[in-house]
């Protein structure tokens, strides 16, 4: 069961308890919070390079990725030309590895089969974690149909996830308003009047916002730049909840979630990337 929720919740938090949304640190009334940056503020990374330096820093050679929340190290990513090849997940009270898993791939790139701590994972885990990868996959060509790119999709396949359902939902309903707004190469969406429930299940806005998985939606906002997130706002039935990607040198290196509720009272959390190349295959 636990391979189950490890894969279905957000693209392999690889089999650590220690990632569950229990664990997450967040700051309250702005006082705790581990943010570096401020949560309101868009950062511009340059949109003429900003392609190009993704493209490049995701699809050649050893990259691995270490994923914190706050300061705590949760797992790393190890790439190999664009594929997602191995993940471990640390115990964050000891700092120590807790567990790792293996991607093993067909030539032509399909996923064939994983190792779990070294042993080969059993059937029934090898189709969860095979759908976990179609799920994803899927998810980001919602994205990609709309013009909408990540570096690296699954190192946040939470936000891959949240952004997709609310693309998905818009799609299937027109009684609400839409608005594009194009300033050169910045790109802002809004849906006016959504009020649309979804689950968004293990998702850090179902644990900033405290009312359970199910949120609804009034208003929401997405601003791009050439094609890569800057910005989320969801206004819900509770609160406003915003999300800030930050970038440097082409890579994604943070999201920022603030959530201020009726109260005016509010909560952050940080997701914080540190890149790494590699001399050899991971």
């Amino acid at each position: 069961m636990k391979i189950v929720v490890f894969v279905m919740a957000s693209l392999f938090c690889l089999l650590s308890c220690s990632n569950s949304p229990s664990s997450w640190n967040v700051g309250n009334n702005g006082g705790v919070s581990r943010a570096t940056t401020d949560p309101g503020r868009i950062p511009l990374p340059d949109s003429t390079q900003l392609s190009a330096d993704i493209k490049k820093s995701a699809l050649v050679g050893s990259l691995r990725v270490d994923s914190y929340e706050g300061d705590e190290l949760f797992r790393s990513f190890f790439f190999q030309d664009g594929l997602y090849v191995k993940g471990i997940t640390y115990n964050t009270q000891t700092r120590k590895k807790d567990r790792e898993i293996t991607f093993f791939y067909k030539k032509s790139g399909e996923f064939d089969h994983a190792k779990i701590d070294g042993d080969v994972a059993s059937k029934e885990n090898s189709f969860e974690i095979k759908r976990a990868f179609e799920e994803l996959n899927f998810q980001s060509a919602i994205l990609k149909s709309r013009g909408i790119v990540f570096p690296l999709a699954n190192i946040v396949a939470d936000e891959v996830s949240d952004l997709s359902e609310v693309l998905s939902i818009a799609n299937n309903y027109s009684d609400f308003k839409t608005e594009n707004l194009v300033e050169g190469t910045q790109k802002v969406i809004k849906f006016i009047g959504f009020n649309k429930t979804s689950r968004f299940h293990n998702s850090p806005m179902a644990l900033l916002i405290g009312n359970g998985d199910f949120i609804t939606v009034r208003d929401y906002s997405l601003t791009l730049q050439s094609g890569f997130p800057l910005m989320e706002l969801y206004r819900t039935s509770v609160g406003e909840l915003i999300k800030t990607y930050s970038y440097k040198d082409g890579q994604l290196t943070g999201v920022v979630y603030k959530f201020t509720d009726l109260q005016n009272q509010s909560k952050y959390l940080e997701k914080r990337f540190e890149y790494h190349e590699l001399n050899q295959k991971p």
